[in-house]
């Protein structure tokens, strides 16, 4: 037990040696830590710890917190570490000011010592001693996991204290061996698979050397980390391949993860269109300038302006194209879902889940109308799944009300901008050619209300005792939103409360026809009981 506790303690004596001669620790400070690790070793070695794989043996085992102790205790020894570091390049810099003003006032010939001085410095800001007490805590951790047969909890600590000490290589080897470990637990691939995706920003500060390793030796470079769709595409998979029949979360992950790439595409595509509108724009300018007086050129640049539309999908048909992409762009999260409902076919709350998830992005209507296609054709006669279209066709009446009232003061946002079915921004100026045919404004008119159509229809197609309850409860909630609330949303029954609705989450202007009140609208749906 001895010579392993001793063995252990020699391997730190270099990594020790250079943190007190660049005086991040004193000498006093360096026995104390060697004194403080070596109680520790003899608790784990004394108590059944090591490297044993075995559990520990009777009242006498090595518990997790012996381990987790040991490992606290030293990322607060790094979290020091990194101050007094910080610190002493402090003290460098000022000292190499100073040295710099000296040695241009003296101008003396002294110019090989001054470049030794700063070679010296520049070799004593960083060391092996640097990640030393890092590579220590990896060194328990892998202990702790043998010893314990990589439990869950012990698992998801390790991957935190990766992500926040940036060990990013020793992160996918963590992720590895606890998938091969763990294969049936849903958190560890989705885990693994947004760490893939999104990635992680690795910034280098004081602890990586400079690219001359003396003025550029405190800099900081930022590098992402992982944002692989194709890793996190094969963890998935390889996830749904263990688990895919019983697993509705991984399903609803992998749909989620592909409307994220998504977005990422759209707004890489944002970006370039922009690029691209700027550099015709000032092609253009160039052009008028040149070709002010000839209608020969004035030709040639509606034909160029023609290519070029046709080209980037903004002309004529950009419409269509533009539609055209959005759809393509969309067909994996389509396919998935398809698989979905065929591993977990019988579940009308799962595949609501997937309208929920559609909601949380822009531009994804065609999927939500998909998703209730195949609710309806395999839940004609479920009450469940009625109820659910009802709800949707409302949400959907709520959000085009509260849309047409704010959007005329918000414009597009970003690549979140809404695109309408035509493929067009949808934005608070007028446009002509955006305007609805006459048709479609007939076509709205008749059908003001689509909830109350898909309750008749509802009521036609399950005429069932639950169905009449459902639907009662429905029109009274709406009854009871119209007596309470305005059309502005302002509470009519309590004036002056503090629950008034801020959001329009209470607006019931939807809920009305052209030129009637909220009164004649509570009748009317009180005729309908």
């Amino acid at each position: 037990m001895a010579e392993q506790v001793q063995a252990i303690l020699e391997k730190m004596v270099p990594a020790l040696k250079d943190l007190t001669t660049r005086h991040i620790f004193t000498p006093d400070e360096i026995r104390a830590i060697v004194t403080r690790r070596r109680k520790s070793e003899y608790l784990l070695q004394r108590r059944g710890g090591g490297n044993t794989s075995g559990g520990g043996s009777g009242k006498n085992g090595v518990t997790k917190s012996d381990y987790l102790k040991y490992i606290e205790e030293e990322i607060l020894l790094e979290r020091l570490r990194k101050l007094r570091k910080e610190k002493v390049l402090r003290e460098m810099r000022r000292r190499r000011e100073k040295q710099g003003r000296k040695e241009s006032e003296d101008d003396d010939g002294s110019n090989d010592d001054g470049d030794t001085r700063k070679r010296a410095a520049a070799y004593k800001t960083s060391g092996p001693g640097d990640s030393h007490i890092v590579q220590h805590i990896h060194f328990l951790y892998q202990r702790l996991l043998k010893k314990f047969h990589y439990d869950l909890d012990i698992c998801f600590n390790y991957i935190q204290f990766c992500k926040d000490f940036k060990s990013f290589g020793q992160l996918g080897r963590v992720y590895a061996e606890a998938l091969q470990r763990h294969p049936r637990e849903e958190g560890l691939w989705i885990e693994a698979a947004g760490f893939e995706f999104f990635g992680m920003l690795d910034a280098q500060d004081g602890d990586g050397r400079g690219r001359n390793g003396e003025e550029d030796d405190y800099d900081e470079q930022t590098r992402i980390v992982g944002s692989s769709i194709q890793n996190a595409r094969v963890l998935m998979q390889r996830g749904l391949r263990i688990n895919g029949s019983t697993s509705k979360e991984l399903w609803m992950q992998y749909f989620a993860l592909e409307l994220h790439y998504v977005q990422k595409l759209r707004g890489r595509k944002e970006i370039l269109e922009l690029g691209l509108k700027a550099n015709t724009a000032a092609g253009e300018s160039g052009d008028e300038e040149t070709d002010s007086d000839s209608t020969d050129g004035n030709d040639e640049e509606s034909e160029s302006r023609k290519n070029e539309g046709e080209n980037t999908g903004m002309g004529n048909d950009g419409r269509k194209r533009r539609a055209k992409i959005t759809n393509t762009m969309l067909l994996p999260s389509n396919v998935i879902y398809k698989n979905a409902i065929k591993a977990i076919p019988n579940n009308v709350s799962f595949r609501l889940r997937f309208i929920e998830i559609c909601r949380l992005f822009p531009q994804t209507k065609c999927l939500e109308n998909y998703i209730l296609e195949t609710i309806e054709r395999d839940f004609g006669e479920d009450v469940e799944a009625w109820v659910a279209r009802i709800s949707y066709a409302q949400e959907e009446m709520k959000r085009k009300s509260r849309a047409g009232k704010t959007m005329s003061k918000m414009g597009s946002i970003g690549f979140l901008a809404k695109i309408d079915s035509n493929g067009t921004r949808e934005s608070g100026e007028s446009n002509t050619d955006d305007r609805p045919s006459k048709k479609a404004r007939v076509e709205e008119k008749k059908d003001p209300d689509p909830a109350l159509s898909l309750l008749h229809e509802a009521l036609e197609a399950v005429p069932t005792a639950k169905m009449y309850l459902e639907c009662t409860r429905f029109l009274r909630i709406r009854i009871r939103l119209l007596r309470e609330y305005s059309p502005d949303g302002n509470n009519n029954t309590h004036q002056g409360d503090d629950d008034d609705d801020e959001d329009g989450q209470n607006d019931t202007s939807f809920l009305l026809y052209e030129d009637e009140d909220a009164e004649s609208a509570a009748r009317r749906h009180a005729l309908l009981l």
